[in-house]
């Protein structure tokens, strides 16, 4: 498990694999990421060279694992993922 010193679950880089750009976007390298706390994933697209995505997704791992425990309150979103048809 990615648990911090603390034994709370962190938000970890899970993947990070070339992909296709966009609809509509043409041209760059493509990459698309996931970072996940237990179930909870982060799933998104971003153009750069491989070491470039995987430092701005690190980067905001920590960002989001900040932000989901800040005082002792953890947030919550009413987001649901779509489901597939």
């Amino acid at each position: 498990m990615n648990k911090d010193n603390t034994g709370k679950l962190k938000y970890l880089v899970e993947s990070i694999e070339k992909c296709s750009a966009p609809e509509g976007v043409t041209g760059g390298d493509w990459y698309h990421y996931v970072i996940a706390r237990g179930i909870s994933k982060v799933e998104g697209k971003r153009a750069g060279t491989l070491k470039e995505v995987t430092e701005h997704v690190k980067d905001l791992a920590e960002r989001i694992d900040a932000r989901s425990d800040k005082n002792g309150v953890v947030y919550t979103t009413g987001y649901a993922p779509r489901r597939s048809s």
